[in-house]
């Protein structure tokens, strides 16, 4: 919709479509050409980026995108620990394995959601409590009603399995999340992957509470080489052999 009012898209190209913004009924025809990958459809069913290549001009300028995944429901410009959880989140700008900082940043306000100093660390513990929960395979909505939480109760899993957690669930969350990062970097992912939208750096926020804001390419840097840091990987985002034999994750 964005593309044709900026004249990037023509209908003719979208087989007729008139997507315009506020009209419902032009998103569900888009969404049934999707599904069905008819016409356009078939372009769009791709993802946003691989859709903005094919469409060229500056179109990829305009997918809110990271690593390929479409951003979540956060806004990063508002909420900085976002745009770090966004960048640097395994599988792109997913707030559930990137790091949901939103509770730190807004419902405790325990930092300020416009800061770059600390939100290394934050994003780095707030993966690693994911990385254990999900190698669980439970939803992530009951954790802390289960004691899975930054400060982990083991009891639940011994209880169910009959083994002992004791100190092991943050080391198991940081294994997975450095093995998860070996394996991007085996398929030539880098730091320059651990991005976010040109337009998050760029174009400050035009109202709200928020207005004014954006992330610069300095203040991500700032908090990449922060977050590389506390993970022990290099300043290219790839864990260093002094931080793989910690974790026990060198080969024989």
């Amino acid at each position: 919709m964005e593309l044709c009012a900026r004249k990037i898209l023509s209908r003719e190209v979208i087989n007729g479509v008139k997507a315009e913004f506020g009209n419902d009924e032009a998103v569900l025809e888009l969404l049934r050409k999707m599904c069905l990958c008819e016409g356009f459809g078939d372009q769009l069913a791709e993802g946003s980026r691989k859709a903005s290549q094919v469409i060229g001009k500056n179109a990829p300028s305009y997918a809110m995108h990271v690593k390929g995944m479409e951003l979540t429901a956060y806004e990063p410009r508002a909420f900085h620990g976002i745009g770090l959880a966004y960048a640097t989140s395994s599988r792109g700008a997913c707030h559930n394995v990137g790091g949901w900082t939103i509770r730190a940043e807004l419902i405790k306000k325990e930092v300020d959601r416009y800061a770059t100093r600390g939100k290394g660390k934050l994003v780095k513990s707030i993966q690693d409590v994911r990385g254990y929960i999900d190698s669980v395979g439970i939803c992530t909505i009951p954790r802390r009603a289960l004691g899975l939480t930054d400060e982990p109760n083991e009891s639940i899993l011994r209880y169910a399995t009959g083994l002992d957690f004791t100190n092991q669930l943050l080391i198991i969350g940081e294994r997975v999340y450095n093995l998860e990062r070996l394996i991007l970097v085996r398929e030539g992912i880098t730091r320059k992957d651990d991005n976010l939208p040109p337009r998050i750096k760029t174009e400050p926020l035009p109202n709200g509470p928020a207005k004014g804001r954006c992330i610069t390419q300095k203040m991500l840097d700032e908090m990449l080489n922060e977050y590389y840091d506390v993970r022990g990987w290099d300043r290219q985002g790839k864990p260093t052999p002094e931080k793989l034999e910690e974790l026990d994750l060198l080969p024989p």
